[in-house]
């Protein structure tokens, strides 16, 4: 959780394909994608493909880009890994629109409430108890809460030395769920 000192981190809100930014490269240089496939030995389909996001940039093409560009490869694979991530990020922003939210945030309410019974259970497994979704649903969704800034998040003992998160209602959350 951010202090009153540091501001959160900004989350984009749209996932920009890796290959926006080769297709930018190219019309910079005023080379076409036939002459980028010639020039590496590759079908134009495959420039295309990864131009429209049909394609991922693998660590292979990356050292190909890098040899024909001059753009390092660690800059495209971090390009290719950030629009993933953002893609990703997304979906799950979106499952938490597709689901009953108000249940959701009801029950991590309960659950984060002192004297909620089977405490030995793990966080995620008491809200999935009370909500009936499978496990990958309620952590998907509580992660895009979370992100979405209707959760904060705490750290709690569990057994073993290991600690349990456990995720209470914000403020904007609280207020979500009183309306």
């Amino acid at each position: 959780m951010a202090s009153a000192l540091e501001a959160p981190p900004i989350e984009p809100n749209i996932a920009i394909p890796p290959g926006e930014h080769l297709e930018e490269e190219l019309e910079a240089r005023g080379m076409t994608q036939r002459a980028l496939a010639d020039l590496l030995g590759r079908p134009p389909q495959m420039i295309s493909q990864v131009i429209r996001a049909k394609k991922s940039i693998t660590a292979d093409f990356a050292l190909e880009l890098e040899g024909a560009l001059g753009i390092p490869a660690h800059i495209w694979i971090g390009l290719e890994a950030n629009y993933q991530l953002s893609r990703a990020r997304l979906e799950w922003q979106a499952g938490l629109e597709d689901h009953d939210l108000a249940g959701l945030l009801s029950a991590v309410e309960v659950v984060s409430s002192e004297g909620f019974a089977d405490e030995d259970a793990p966080f995620i497994g008491r809200v999935r108890r009370l909500t009936g979704d499978p496990w990958r649903t309620i952590a998907r969704r509580l992660e895009g809460a979370l992100q979405s800034g209707l959760l904060d998040l705490r750290e709690a003992p569990a057994e073993a030395g290991r600690s349990d998160r456990i995720f209470v209602l914000s403020e904007r959350g609280r207020a979500l769920l009183r309306r």
